[in-house]
């Protein structure tokens, strides 16, 4: 099983992880590592589920997907975080030290039910 992060636009292509999230991970003991990478087409048939942190993310991926057979479930995030949190993931660039955790937090709450989705796929 192989696990990927990929961004829909590539402004941070190549950059490493942002040190306030590395931080926030690392308070958890969380290991942050890796590169950014912009979304391919290619991920539509490389991986099972494609997960998008916002509306406004599912709905570009929706569009990028190439053709209907392709082997990538396509989701929103949210949909596995409890319902009374915000279903979008906000992004915590252009914010305060604290919207690491808050993404974190919501990271982690929605864990157990993406782990019972894939499961039961």
């Amino acid at each position: 099983m192989a696990c990927d992060s990929a961004g829909t636009i590539g402004m941070h292509t190549g950059q490493a992880p942002d040190r306030r999230m590395q931080q926030a991970a690392a308070r958890r003991l969380i290991p942050f590592f890796g590169q950014s990478r912009k979304f391919a087409r290619s991920d539509f048939d490389e991986f099972d589920l494609i997960l998008a942190m916002d509306r406004q993310n599912l709905e570009d991926l929706k569009s990028a997907k190439p053709h209907e057979d392709c082997r990538a479930e396509i989701k929103l995030f949210g949909d596995f975080v409890d319902v009374s949190e915000q279903p979008d993931v906000p992004d915590p660039y252009y914010g305060g030290e604290g919207g690491f955790d808050i993404v974190l937090d919501m990271v982690e709450g929605g864990c157990d039910q993406l782990i019972e989705h894939i499961l039961n796929r």
